[in-house]
């Protein structure tokens, strides 16, 4: 294919299919990429660690309300006399481990690689507290549980951006 010189440009550059004006194309698009996929990682692992701070919402006065959907006030797995000391630990345990899977979104060193399996824990410990104290109004913190689930499982290409 005949090379085509640039019409008004200065120099002989010449432009050819691939060629010059494409790689200026592809340089732009590979230096909005990583500002990109660092936006991304921020928000996931807001989002994420912020999911975890929800859980915290057993804790508030409210809680002693029983119309309120998180209270620690009816269980029909767990006693009433380890209600309290059993939903602190889960309610610690989620947010320790919500907190990880943010830091290893955000790419910090030695946990990057493990979220999969923090996101695994984060949502079984998430889950198990949800249906310990179940409300029906809690559904949608199932849905999103699993959803974690399943997306750590499957890994599917887009995570790799994670």
């Amino acid at each position: 294919m005949d090379a085509v010189k640039g019409p008004g440009r200065r120099g002989d550059h010449e432009f050819r299919p691939g060629g010059l004006r494409d790689e200026k194309a592809q340089f732009r698009l590979w230096q909005k990429a990583p500002r990109t996929n660092t936006v991304i990682r921020i928000v996931a692992g807001l989002l994420l660690i912020a999911y975890g701070l929800v859980h915290l919402l057993y804790l508030t006065p409210e809680a002693d309300n029983a119309t309120y959907p998180f209270t620690l006030r009816v269980s029909w797995l767990v006693p009433e006399t380890a209600r309290r000391p059993v939903a602190i630990v889960l309610i610690a345990a989620t947010i320790v481990v919500f907190a990880l899977i943010g830091l290893a979104v955000w790419g910090v060193p030695g946990l990057s690689g493990a979220w999969p399996t923090f996101t695994i824990l984060a949502a079984s410990i998430s889950l198990a507290l949800l249906i310990a104290f179940w409300d029906a109004r809690l559904i949608v913190g199932v849905v999103i549980d699993v959803a974690l689930i399943v997306v750590a499982l499957k890994r599917a290409g887009w995570t790799d951006a994670l």
